[in-house]
């Protein structure tokens, strides 16, 4: 069980991008997001989900517990990605950056 084997926030990566449903534009999602969601409410140290797959990428969402982001393409110009902090408390902020000059 990582929630007691480990103090520290746990993030979650994946491909395919993970967000409560309505929260976001974004047309990707596992069919199972409702089990997913609920496991990772009940995990102590949950703390944010990162993905990919969606060029576009979504802002920071919060359920209450969790956070979510989707990284923008980094193959297209101005080749975007995201820079994701967490703090002592657990607070989660992203800044999207850019690697083109």
């Amino acid at each position: 069980n990582l929630s007691t084997s480990f103090s520290g926030p746990i993030v979650y990566l994946q491909h395919v991008p993970i967000s409560p449903p309505g929260a976001c534009d974004c047309p990707y999602n596992y069919l199972n997001v409702d089990e997913i969601l609920n496991i990772l409410k009940s995990l102590e140290n949950s703390t944010v989900s990162i993905s990919g797959h969606y060029h576009r990428g979504f802002d920071l969402l919060n359920d209450g517990k969790n956070c979510f982001i989707a990284a923008p393409a980094i193959c297209e110009s101005p080749f975007y990605f995201l820079l994701v902090e967490i703090d002592d408390a657990g607070n989660v902020s992203a800044t999207q950056q850019t690697l083109e000059i």
